[in-house]
């Protein structure tokens, strides 16, 4: 079934990422009794945004989880504090994350069973692997910024990209084929 040309001319309206500040500062706009419209043009959103975050935040405040509103529990708090993202103001309790890691895992399945990145579910994987050129590249640079071995991940730089088994097997592979 083709999509009506009409279709391809609506716009598509992108999300915004919200960071923490902005969520603060609306919560603290709200409490000071400014109403959601002056806040929804002041953000240059719509209402239903500004409410979701409202939402978000008041259940940070409790320690609850942002998706299913239950009480972290202890184990979730001290994850909370361990991980990077501590920084985070808001959480999701480990029943949450679990059921998203699952749903991420199967449709990651899904998609590489269709022939398409197991990332973005987009582009076409590169032959051998199981992302898109832009996935594996984007990666490859993280990990390096990260300081860690830009193919494995797991150990510490001793080239410029490389930690050394990987670079020995780089070394191999290029002599295999000069």
């Amino acid at each position: 079934m083709s999509r009506p040309t009409w279709y391809a001319k609506v716009p598509v309206r992108k999300t915004r990422d919200w960071t923490d500040k902005e969520r603060v500062q609306i919560l603290t706009l709200r409490k000071q009794g400014e109403g959601i419209q002056s806040i929804s043009a002041r953000f240059n959103t719509d209402r239903v945004r500004i409410y979701n975050q409202i939402r978000l935040m008041r259940k940070a405040a409790q320690h609850r989880c942002f998706k299913c509103g239950k009480p972290l529990s202890e184990e979730d708090l001290q994850l909370k504090k361990a991980r990077r993202s501590r920084t985070r103001l808001i959480f999701a309790c480990n029943e949450c994350r679990k059921k998203f890691r699952e749903y991420k895992i199967k449709n990651r399945k899904k998609a590489l069973r269709k022939g398409l990145c197991g990332s973005c579910w987009d582009k076409p994987v590169v032959p051998g692997r199981t992302m898109c050129r832009n996935c594996i590249s984007s990666t490859y640079r993280r990990r390096i910024l990260n300081g860690v071995c830009g193919i494995c991940g797991k150990r510490p730089l001793e080239t410029e990209v490389l930690c050394r088994p990987c670079a020995d097997k780089m070394k191999k592979k290029r002599l295999a084929y000069a």
